[in-house]
């Protein structure tokens, strides 16, 4: 063990060595923060038209890229928008 790193840091990635610049676009890619109307389509199971057609309604959230035409869906907010859309069966129990 170095002189830096004390035995709570064992196991730990050295920071330096990982410490670089990311583009913010590739970690949103990576975490899937930003949705756009094909991807929301195939999350909720519709046609890219339907999609696209209710986030321009405002029917789903969406915010506008700055600087850029694109329409975006933040990933959270489509998950909370399935959730409060989302209809209990009628009559209780499916089984």
């Amino acid at each position: 063990m170095s002189a830096s790193r004390n035995s709570r840091d064992e196991g730990l990635p050295d920071m330096r060595s990982i410490n670089r610049k990311i583009p913010i676009s590739d970690v949103a890619k990576r975490l899937d923060l930003r949705l756009g109307g094909g991807e929301v389509a195939e999350v909720l199971g519709c046609s890219r038209a339907l999609a696209y057609k209710w986030m321009a309604e405002g029917v789903i959230p969406t915010f506008r890229v700055p600087g850029s035409v694109a329409i975006r869906v933040p990933r959270q907010a489509l998950l909370e928008w399935i959730a409060a859309h989302t209809q209990q069966p009628r009559g209780g129990n499916l089984a």
